[in-house]
């Protein structure tokens, strides 16, 4: 796990990654081709940390193009100097996919794992060059068990799961993208490592019968 990494404040200069943010988005303003460029930037990270929340190609390929739809009429609210541009995006990714799930809260997905891999493999999701996809692809099989335990959790335990473990998010940072405090984030996580124990548990007692 990563340290935790100071969270930038108004009280701070912005560095010089907050001020390149802060420029590109202010020409993304009047400027299409300058919000492609950063939708073509931003996109394939976004996309990752959807998938690995839904499990499921066709709805994260959706949230994903609403979290940009999002992202390209809020253009004008953001604020480098509160936060990264990337910061801000995993922010509008996870309350797109709040929304999601408390408007489908009854609907159960139960997708088919290896379509699900050998689509992000056709995609190229999992990397341009065919041997490190295909490793890429083995290592995901390996911890299909992990994902589809994730997959089971609330959304407040999954999303700080995915966002520090697979994302390497430190907590300062996902306070500000789940825009909760630090003794709520902590309590999160460890509700979610305790129902995640349990689940996997469970499933390796089934697997031995």
């Amino acid at each position: 796990m990563k340290a935790n990494e100071p969270m930038l404040s108004y009280a701070e200069p912005a560095p010089a990654e907050a001020m390149d943010d802060c420029q590109r988005v202010a020409m993304a303003l009047s400027d299409p081709d300058a919000f492609a460029a950063l939708y073509d930037e931003y996109y394939p990270r976004i996309f990752r940390f959807v998938m690995r929340t839904v499990m499921n190609v066709d709805l994260a390929e959706d949230l994903t193009s609403e979290t940009f739809m999002k992202a390209m009429r809020s253009l004008k609210t953001f604020d480098a100097v509160s936060g990264h541009f990337s910061s801000w995006l995993y922010r509008i990714a996870s309350n797109t996919m709040t929304d999601h799930f408390r408007k489908h809260s009854r609907e159960v997905l139960v997708p088919d794992e290896n379509e699900n891999f050998d689509r992000l493999l056709e995609r190229g999701t999992l990397g341009s060059d065919p041997v490190d996809a295909r490793r890429r692809l083995d290592a995901l099989r390996e911890h299909q068990a992990l994902h589809q335990a994730i997959s089971q959790l609330k959304p407040e335990f999954r999303l700080p799961i995915v966002l520090h473990y697979f994302e390497e998010k430190p907590y300062k940072e996902i306070t500000g993208i789940l825009r909760c405090t630090m003794t709520t984030l902590k309590w999160r996580m460890f509700q979610a490592r305790r129902q995640l124990a349990m689940l996997l548990n469970s499933e390796q007692k089934d697997s031995e019968r």
